[in-house]
């Protein structure tokens, strides 16, 4: 924790988690776990005790500090104050580096939506507070983030509405203050509450078979609109692009996407990455050359459910990204139906980004560890309906967003495969060259809705 942040922190899960059964630690439950029609499975406490005698409305302990600091941990600079409250008799006051943070543990489900409010605020609109949520990985890595800025110095009620990604396996609801100075923020009356239970749709089910994967049935209502399979000598001009249609690098990467590092013609497309000299097709030098290819402005759809059976590279300063962009708009929205960066070739990752009513960022990032992707061919995976996104690897459900800002415009492919860049970080002697992303096929399939 920088000693410039202030966090006011609920853990929601945690390494340590308390089973509503037997044998679960570790990790947010799946939906698929559940069998409660009240949406709710949840444990409270500190560090021990069991299941709730029932679920209910507010999530948080002491949410409004009438019991001072009781189950919260003392980090310094925060007291109880008795005059920046926003009801009852008391509420949080941070000042300065420091602050307080209850551990809670909650059986959270994977899938389902919540709203976090906070009364909450500001001395000075110049300090910069936010409540929010943050998700983890298994290593304690940051997934990603949703937050609001506390900007008034009245209360105000501030609210967080999320999604628990399936993937994560914690979350941390927090107010903070970004900033050492004096002037205090003040918080009161917590609440979490779930707004809408999972719903996962079963697109289809995960049968044993040499690729642990099970097909979308003949007559289930979904019609095949592509069928690439790379069998053909060159790629069809007609649905395919190569390389990108803008004249400028993105994300620092360092490769020249090039003509002839997309290859097809053996049952496969292979984007092919070589560590040589060449230029970019505006004439910049590159130290790196590689493939991609795009569907834009040549075939786009909306609704659907669109997959890929590919084998991923391996190797530091790889990222590979296959992905769906709005015909004729700008990123967000954005569909990342996989990224996989070379030195983490056990995760899979997915995401989707887009702005709000308010013209505000946000992005729901979502993973899965588990196997060596690019050791062989896996299907990856995309249903994308008006309500719901569903992510798959190899048939089986790994995350779901649902939310009011789901793309709704045609959208076109992009496959790529980069070397360098701010997220993969660039390449270095562990690294092997040539790397390729070989692609068996790509399939689309619609059906009326």
């Amino acid at each position: 924790m920088s000693h410039a942040s202030v966090w006011f922190i609920f853990v929601l899960a945690s390494a340590a988690l308390i089973g509503c059964g037997q044998g679960f630690q570790g990790k947010i439950r799946p939906a698929s776990e559940f069998n409660s029609s009240s949406g709710y499975c949840c444990v409270y406490g500190g560090g021990g005790g069991g299941p709730s005698a029932a679920p209910r409305a507010n999530l948080v302990d002491n949410s409004g500090f009438e019991a001072d600091f009781a189950g919260w941990e003392d980090w310094g600079s925060s007291t109880i104050t008795t005059v920046g409250k926003n009801s009852g008799n008391k509420a949080v006051r941070i000042t300065g580096t420091g602050g307080r943070g209850q551990e809670v543990i909650y059986r959270l489900q994977t899938g389902g939506t919540y709203v976090l409010k906070v009364f909450a605020r500001v001395a000075s609109t110049s300090d910069s507070a936010y409540v929010g949520v943050r998700y983890f990985d298994a290593g304690n890595a940051t997934m990603g983030d949703q937050r609001v800025r506390i900007n008034t110095t009245a209360f105000t009620e501030y609210s967080v509405r999320f999604q628990v990604p399936l993937s994560v396996s914690s979350a941390k609801i927090y107010v903070y203050k970004d900033s050492a100075s004096a002037t205090p923020v003040d918080a009161d009356d917590f609440t979490l509450t779930m707004v809408e239970a999972p719903v996962n749709p079963p697109m289809r089910s995960a049968v044993a078979n040499p690729n642990g994967y099970q097909p979308l049935s003949p007559g289930n209502g979904w019609t095949l609109v592509m069928n690439e399979e790379f069998t053909a000598a060159s790629l069809n001009a007609g649905i395919w692009n190569v390389g990108y249609w803008f004249n400028y690098t993105i994300n620092n990467e360092l490769q020249a996407y090039r003509p002839e590092n997309v290859q097809v013609g053996t049952g496969t497309m292979r984007l092919l990455a070589e560590r040589r000299a060449t230029t970019t097709t505006w004439g910049e030098g590159m130290n790196y050359a590689s493939g991609a290819v795009t569907t834009r402005n040549k075939f786009t759809f909306t609704f659907g459910v669109v997959e890929a059976r590919m084998k991923l590279p391996k190797g530091r300063g790889l990222h590979t990204a296959f992905w769906l962009l709005p015909n004729g708009k700008r990123s967000p929205p954005q569909i990342d139906i996989l990224e996989s960066l070379g030195h983490q070739p056990n995760v899979a990752r997915f995401n989707y980004a887009y702005m709000d009513d308010n013209g505000v960022a946000h992005a729901q990032p979502m993973s899965a560890a588990q196997t060596d992707y690019s050791a062989d061919f896996h299907t990856y995976t995309l249903q994308w309906l008006p309500d719901a996104m569903s992510y798959y690897i190899d048939g089986v459900l790994v995350g779901v967003y649902r939310g009011d800002f789901i793309l709704r415009d045609p959208a076109y492919l992009i496959l790529n495969l980069a070397v360098g860049g701010d997220e993969a970080g660039s390449p270095d002697g562990s690294t092997a060259f040539p790397q390729a992303l070989d692609v068996d096929y790509i399939r689309i399939w619609q059906k009326p809705l």
